[in-house]
């Protein structure tokens, strides 16, 4: 094998693995989170087959109880017509649903309309939000009953 030869073979195997990397199994999320992950694809696709981009879901702790918790980012499903946007997403804004764990279920805890959301470090992040009345990020935070 020449010297050229590895380096491409090696980019070629790397290209072709990269998707698989992406894309996050859906058996990598508790079965609550997929039935409302499902839940909310339906809802966006008005009951139409669709799909959720990774960066849509985030599944981590964010009441500081050790458990995970949920969000859903309206702005990551895609609905099989031609792959459009959620419904629930506008010219500028997504819905993002926030599900806390209560024992076995999420039970939805906030819904925004937000423009990007970013979770911070930490057992109980903040978690902030871009506002489109106040045209910046707001930050909220778990307070032991809800956010603010």
């Amino acid at each position: 094998m020449t010297e050229t030869a590895m380096p491409r073979r090696l980019a070629t195997v790397v290209l072709l693995l990269a998707p698989l990397a992406l894309a996050t199994p859906a058996s990598a999320y508790s079965k609550a989170a997929n039935y409302l992950i499902k839940q909310q694809i339906r809802v966006a696709c008005d009951g139409r087959p669709g799909r959720i981009r990774p960066e849509g879901v985030i599944e981590r702790d964010l009441t500081g109880d050790g458990h995970k918790d949920l969000i859903i980012n309206h702005d990551g499903i895609e609905c099989r017509a031609e792959w459009s946007r959620s419904g629930y997403c506008g010219a500028s804004a997504c819905s993002v649903h926030i599900y806390v764990r209560e024992g076995a279920l999420l039970v939805h805890k906030t819904e925004l309309l937000t423009g990007g959301i970013r979770i911070g470090r930490g057992s109980r992040p903040r978690i902030s939000f871009y506002s489109l009345t106040e045209q910046r990020m707001v930050p909220m935070r778990w307070n032991g009953r809800t956010f603010d």
